[in-house]
């Protein structure tokens, strides 16, 4: 199994975006991005900033470090959520559950796939392919863990 799986994560409640009816202005508007911003930081960065390093460690093929930085970046993504109201980013749970499926690791592969559901309830998610590779990767990933 792949002991760098936290389980599922417990995210605070929602902190919506200010309204301008309630009386907000653009410094509430302003503090709230700064908040969300910051959730989404991995090492100072914001997670959209290592791709370039997530694709030079697919290169390398650097399963574990990519694996040890896609979990960081994933659990990033799902702080910001708390702000956005949107979905987690799909693309960086199927670069990690395609590790794992490299590693025959299906069960953590499935949970892995189950915990970005969880964070993602279908009426937040938003239009894309990936939601589509996911189900299908775990529907794959549960047959072949149930021929092992």
């Amino acid at each position: 199994m792949c002991s760098d799986l936290p389980p599922r994560p417990d995210l605070p409640p929602y902190f919506p975006p200010p309204h301008l009816s309630g009386g907000a202005g653009i410094e509430d508007f302003r503090r709230h991005d700064a908040l969300r911003k910051q959730a989404e930081q991995v090492d100072g960065r914001h997670f959209t900033e290592w791709v370039p390093v997530l694709d030079q460690l697919r290169a390398e093929k650097q399963d574990d470090e990519a694996l040890a930085l896609l979990m960081e970046i994933i659990a990033a993504t799902e702080r910001g959520v708390r702000f956005s109201g949107r979905e987690p980013a799909p693309g960086y749970t199927h670069r990690a559950a395609v590790i794992l499926r490299r590693r025959k690791d299906y069960q953590a592969e499935i949970d892995l796939i189950e915990r970005w559901e969880r964070a993602c309830p279908p009426e937040r998610r938003g239009p894309g392919a990936t939601q589509g590779k996911l189900a299908e990767r775990k529907r794959k990933a549960r047959e072949l863990l149930s021929r092992i």
